[in-house]
């Protein structure tokens, strides 16, 4: 039987790279980027999600991408949902087309 490797959490990537190594306290991130401090909690316990609004004042706080906390999670989400989901998503069968008539738009 295969071993999974544990999926990353948002809490990790956001803890491990950016609050910790920065000595920088939910509570004063959450003052400082102007939301609940209960926002920020549920994020870092998994209770919540990153929203696109939340990653925008991340990036500009910690001066990166203002997508990338939101697409780190999108891509967290992804994964979970291929683990979760992996033998329905097996038994889907691609739509047969005609190679010269594909259209993506």
């Amino acid at each position: 039987m295969e071993k999974l490797m544990l999926l990353p959490t948002i809490k990790k990537f956001i803890w491990n790279e950016f609050m910790e190594p920065l000595n920088i306290s939910v509570k004063k991130m959450a003052h400082d980027i102007d939301v609940p401090e209960t926002g920020i909690q549920h994020v870092l316990a998994g209770k919540k999600e990153v929203s696109a609004e939340l990653s925008i004042k991340l990036g500009k706080y910690f001066g990166v991408s203002d997508d990338i906390f939101f697409n780190i999670q999108k891509d967290i989400d992804m994964r979970k949902a291929k683990r979760m989901n992996q033998k329905s998503f097996n038994k889907i069968k691609p739509f047969p087309r005609k190679k010269n008539n594909i259209s993506l738009a």
